[in-house]
C-alpha cells in the first residue's frame, strides 16, 4: 500500500517514518501546516533527500518547516541533511550539544580551513550545514541540551487549538564533559607528547527528542543507548525531574531497536501502557538489526509495531574464488544491496483521542506480528 499523496488536514497531526535508504527521517505534522523533521536519510528510489521527497509528493510548502533536527553525526542520521536545510529556508536547525572531535573541529575551524579538513561524512556534512547557516544568515544552530525547550506555540496558532512544545532530552551533563575532555585532549601539554582519549560513541551524544501537541505525545529516541556510566545515555533522561512527564503515545524506538538502546523504565515511566511503536532497521553490519529477538521484545510492549523495511545483513555472501578472482581482475567492486526505502505514517485528526491513529505503510513497511 502506496501512501496517499495528500497533505494533512490542518487540524491532523501526522509522524511519517521513512528509512532505510541510507539511514532514517522522521517528519511530523504539528498542525496548521507546520512541520519539524528529525534526522535525515536518501531515498534510493530517488536519490532525493526523503523529507524533501515526502513533503513535495503531498504538495507541501518547504517554508513551513519550523525545525529540523540532527540527532548525531552518523552517516545513517545525516545523508541529504544540509541539501534539506538549503530547500527548508526558514527553519531553524537543530543538533547535539557534544559532538565527536572531527565534527567539532569541522565547527569551530575558519572557513577556509575547512576545505582542507580531512574528516568522515559527518564532518563533511556539518562543512554544508554551517555554510548554508553563514551564507543564508539564519540564526545559529540551537544545541540541544538535556531538559531543554526547544519550541513553544501557542494553541490559537493552530487550527486544533492545541498548544505545541519540543523539548530535546538529552545529552547529559556527564555526556558534555566526556566531550569536553576528548577535545581538550586533543591540544598537547608544554614538553609532552600529544595525548588523545577514545573517541567518544556517538549513538552516547545523540539527542532524544520529546514533541507534546496537546494531550498527545511522542517520544523520539534517535540512536541513544544504555551506557555503563548512570550519568550518560537513557540513565539520566528517566530519573530527570526537569523533562516533561508526559507519557508518550508513539516512540520512535531507539538505535534501531537493538538491546543496548532498551531501557524497562523509559517503558514504565515515560510511556503510556503499550503504544505504537515504529523503527527503521540497521543493514550496514554483519548482524543486522532489529534482529528477531528485538522484534519479540519490543512487540510484546506495544499495542503496534512497525518497521519500515526488514533487516537484512550488511555482509555479502561469499562467492566461489574463481568468481571472486574475475571480478577482482575486472576492477569490479561488490557491496550489499540496498533495501528499498518504505514508509510508515501515522495521522491523527483532531486529537480528540490522541491514541487513535490511521496507519498507512510504503515500499517495504511492515507490522511486527
Amino acid at each position: 500500500m502506496a501512501l496517499a499523496a495528500t497533505k494533512p488536514a490542518l487540524d491532523e497531526l501526522e509522524i511519517t517514518l521513512i528509512g532505510p535508504g541510507r539511514g532514517e527521517c522522521c517528519i511530523i505534522h504539528l498542525g496548521s501546516d507546520r512541520w519539524v523533521i528529525v534526522d535525515s536519510c536518501t531515498d534510493n528510489r530517488t536519490n532525493v533527500p526523503a523529507a524533501l521527497g515526502y513533503l513535495t509528493s503531498i504538495d507541501a510548502n518547504f517554508d513551513s518547516v519550523e525545525l529540523i533536527v540532527a540527532t548525531h553525526w552518523h552517516d545513517d542520521h545525516i545523508s541529504g541533511l544540509a541539501e534539506t536545510l538549503r530547500a527548508c529556508s526558514k527553519a531553524r536547525f537543530c543538533t547535539s550539544s557534544a559532538l565527536g572531535s572531527d565534527e567539532f573541529l569541522a565547527t569551530v575551524a575558519p572557513y577556509k580551513d575547512r576545505l582542507q579538513f580531512a574528516g568522515g561524512s559527518g564532518a563533511a556534512e556539518i562543512f554544508e550545514v554551517l555554510e548554508e547557516l553563514r551564507a543564508s544568515h539564519r540564526t545559529p544552530a540551537v544545541r540541544a541540551v538535556q531538559d531543554r525547550r526547544l519550541v513553544q506555540i501557542a494553541a490559537d496558532q493552530f487550527a486544533h487549538n492545541f498548544d505545541c512544545e519540543i523539548w530535546s532530552l538529552s545529552p547529559s551533563d556527564a555526556q558534555l564533559q566526556a566531550f569536553y575532555l576528548e577535545i581538550a585532549a586533543l591540544i598537547p601539554q608544554i614538553k609532552d607528547t600529544q595525548r588523545r582519549l577514545p573517541s567518544q560513541n556517538k549513538n552516547h551524544m545523540s539527542v532524544v527528542t520529546f514533541v507534546r501537541v496537546g494531550p498527545f505525545s511522542a517520544l523520539l529516541g534517535g540512536d541513544l543507548q544504555v551506557t555503563r556510566n548512570p550519568d550518560t545515555g537513557w540513565q539520566p533522561i528517566v530519573r530527570s525531574t526537569g523533562r516533561p512527564a508526559s507519557r508518550s503515545t508513539v516512540f520512535k524506538i531507539p538505535h534501531h531497536g537493538s538491546i543496548n538502546g532498551h531501557h524497562d523504565e523509559v517503558w514504565t515511566s515515560m510511556l503510556q501502557n503499550r503504544p505504537i511503536s515504529i523503527g527503521t532497521p540497521y543493514n550496514g553490519g554483519v548482524k543486522p538489526i532489529p534482529s528477531p529477538q528485538d522484534e519479540a521484545r519490543i512487540s510484546s510492549l506495544s499495542a503496534d509495531f512497525f518497521v519500515t523495511a526488514p533487516a537484512q545483513s550488511g555482509k555479502l555472501r561469499r562467492l566461489p574464488k574463481a568468481v571472486e578472482k574475475t571480478i577482482t581482475e575486472q576492477g569490479v567492486t561488490l557491496r550489499p544491496s540496498e533495501a528499498k526505502t518504505g514508509a510508515i505514517r501515522l495521522r491523527n485528526k483532531g486529537l480528540r483521542n490522541p491514541s487513535v491513529f490511521s496507519v498507512e505503510l510504503d515500499g517495504l513497511a511492515y507490522r511486527v506480528v
